[in-house]
């Protein structure tokens, strides 16, 4: 069995600490990460290895793609919001946060107004000592 190369070996390392992540380096191309990139969980750790490795950034809209649709799936089936410019995914995934927070407040004013008006409910049909 031959041993494994250099590159096999540092990949693995990284993926292995991938949550500590936060630079690719200078002059790696995206091609030759792209396998390690593929495994980041989190749009803000993405965010955060575009800024230190700018060689990166336009090549990630997979990623963000991917990303996007496993943080927001209604939202991106309903919207599908899209770059102009390939460098702004990051725009694109605070676009469909903003909307989910948004959505979700409404809910919550829903739920919260419809649970009021069952209490009023209740209040109205609860006896009272009268002294």
């Amino acid at each position: 069995m031959p041993a494994k190369s250099l590159v096999d070996l540092a990949s693995a390392v990284c993926i292995k600490n991938l949550k500590g992540l936060e630079s690719i380096g200078d002059y790696l191309p995206y091609a030759s990460v792209r396998h390690i990139l593929l495994k980041v969980e989190s749009a803000y750790q993405l965010r955060r290895i575009e800024l230190n490795s700018p060689q990166v950034l336009g090549e990630t809209g997979e990623i963000w793609l991917r990303i996007i649709e496993r943080d927001f799936p209604l939202e991106y089936k309903s919207k599908g919001y899209k770059p102009q410019n390939a460098n702004k995914w990051y725009r694109v995934w605070e676009k469909y946060k903003a909307d989910h927070d948004q959505s979700l407040q409404e809910s919550e004013e829903k739920l919260r107004s419809a649970f009021a008006g069952l209490k009023q409910d209740k209040e109205k049909n609860t006896s009272k000592i009268v002294e």
